[in-house]
């Protein structure tokens, strides 16, 4: 065998997304992260006692030899949590496993290969840009053309406790906000009474967007016009962002990072930093995740959490 054969790298017989997958695997494990196994199923209780975690109610279920009622697992980072040790020390995760969810658009169940990352301990600022750092470099491992945009659900908490509504409209502002649908939250702002001024400072949001530095210029501005203590949490929340930015700023990755404050979620999962990722030729986010200390609280867990998944 001649020294061009013996130099033949394995990666050439991959496909694109196995080589992907190894890539990803090896930056993940040079940063420390330990490869977690799960079994494929979970019983039905456990995801309906969480089932505000999940992001369909849609769930695969059979009855087992012995008659208990089993689902194939929707989603990770619930038995992540579930199994962890985080009570007593870090852990530093990731995972390759397929999910089975409902197609978006159709009805019609799709499994979906994930390979993702858990940090549960201790979330320290450091962590923090770890976390988005290790985002970018996953990104730029799938495609050259990429994005990641960050949000962080405090700003927007603070921002509608500031304007004193009950639950039920938070969410359906949030909606509006997601869907960057300018006239039905202002239609929502004038049934709740809201004045001219509050009902700018929701406007405000739909389009608080876009380079990092001069966005969170905007927001900083936003929150200072705001009152009360939800403008502090907005202010603590921004402060966040632009420690972050000043970690990362100088990296050659920085350019691909925005600000987007129209990525939200239900505060009932997130209630910090929030990543989306996105690469050319997909319609939608390829990478997702952020801070989710509320899952852990949930689970009797004293400890926090930060994590993204990707779809392959």
């Amino acid at each position: 065998m001649n020294s061009e054969m013996e130099k033949l790298d394995i990666r050439g017989l991959l496909r694109p997304d196995e080589r992907v997958t190894l890539a990803l695997r090896g930056l993940y494990e040079r940063y420390g992260y330990k490869k977690y196994r799960m079994s494929k199923f979970e019983e039905y209780d456990f995801y309906t006692k969480n089932k505000d975690f999940l992001s369909s109610q849609e769930i695969i279920t059979f009855t087992d030899l012995d008659g208990k009622l089993m689902a194939l697992k929707p989603d990770v980072t619930l038995s992540i949590v579930k199994n962890t040790r985080a009570d007593e020390a870090c852990e530093k995760l990731y995972y390759t496993e397929n999910v089975y969810r409902v197609a978006r658009g159709r009805r019609e169940y799709k499994e979906i290969f994930q390979i993702g990352l858990e940090f549960i301990g201790r979330v320290t600022p450091y962590i923090n840009v770890e976390t988005v750092n290790l985002a970018l470099k996953s990104l730029a491992l799938i495609q050259e053309e990429y994005v990641l945009d960050l949000s962080h659900m405090g700003f927007l908490t603070g921002l509608l406790d500031s304007l004193e509504l009950d639950l039920t409209v938070k969410k359906k502002l949030l909606d509006c906000l997601v869907e960057k649908n300018s006239h039905e939250l202002q239609k929502t702002a004038a049934a709740q009474g809201l004045t001219e001024e509050q009902t700018r400072w929701l406007t405000e949001l739909v389009g608080l967007s876009g380079p990092f530095p001069e966005t969170l210029g905007k927001a900083r501005a936003l929150a200072e016009a705001v009152s009360g203590d939800g403008a502090q949490t907005m202010l603590a929340a921004l402060d966040e962002l632009d420690s972050l930015w000043s970690a990362l700023a100088e990296l050659p990755e920085a350019k691909r990072l925005r600000l987007d404050f129209s990525i939200s979620s239900d505060a009932k999962y997130y209630n910090g930093l929030m990543l989306r990722g996105y690469v050319a030729g997909v319609p939608r986010a390829v990478l997702s995740g952020g801070r989710y200390d509320p899952l852990l609280r949930r689970m009797g867990k004293n400890a926090r959490a930060v994590g993204f998944a990707v779809d392959m």
